[in-house]
């Protein structure tokens, strides 16, 4: 339909997403589709299959399972 905006989205990974509830519901309020992700090769899959692409990646630095860099790694594998 000509002149509707679809809402933003943002890709959240952190392996503890219970920590940033209030932020993901503060963007929920603000109507921005969040989709969450807790291990980098479930993101980098969620990433690829993405349609339309993510507007945004939100990434911890540190997962459990997923190494001391995983924020690093993941960055550097979607560019």
């Amino acid at each position: 339909m000509a002149g509707s905006r679809r809402s933003p989205r943002v890709l959240w990974v952190d392996d503890r997403p219970q920590g940033n509830h209030h932020e993901r519901a503060a963007l929920a309020r603000l109507q921005v589709e969040v989709v969450c992700a807790t291990r980098t090769d479930e993101a980098l899959a969620l990433v690829r299959a993405a349609q339309p692409p993510f507007d945004l990646v939100i990434s911890d630095w540190l997962r459990d399972g997923d190494g001391p860099d995983a924020g690093l790694a993941l960055a550097r594998a979607m560019h």
